[in-house]
């Protein structure tokens, strides 16, 4: 994986999501990468040069982080299957647990995609 170091940070910021430090784990089509710097910047840099591509995005803020997956492409959503709303609702069992993606071709029907673990490229399914 490339690292690219978009920002230093910034200690003296005192909000929470101005103070962060990211660090974006990015899987394009044209190859992998680490982006690291402030919130804001990792986000405007992700954002306009991969336009097709999962990321990992890993906030950091007093020692402790919060991690969240996205899709930049329009109309792909991801979720994990986490064992209580889906056992609720879904009749799934709390060990089946995972990824679910959709994509949205039509508004109304989305094309799903379920995984184990989220893979680490970029796939053509994603297309």
């Amino acid at each position: 994986m490339q690292e690219i170091i978009v920002s230093d940070y910034n200690p003296k910021a005192k909000k929470w999501p101005d103070n962060a430090f990211c660090i974006a784990f990015v899987y394009a089509e044209s190859g992998n990468f680490v982006v690291k710097g402030n919130v804001r910047d990792v986000e405007i840099h992700v954002k306009n040069n991969f336009p097709k591509s999962l990321v990992n995005w890993t906030w950091w803020h007093k020692g402790t982080h919060r991690s969240f997956w996205e899709f930049t492409h329009e109309n792909i959503y991801v979720r994990e299957i986490d064992g209580g709303y889906w056992a609720m609702h879904k009749n799934k069992l709390k060990r089946n647990r995972g990824w679910v993606v959709w994509k949205y071709v039509d508004r109304e029907i989305p094309e799903t995609l379920y995984f184990r673990r989220l893979p680490k490229k970029w796939i053509k399914e994603f297309d």
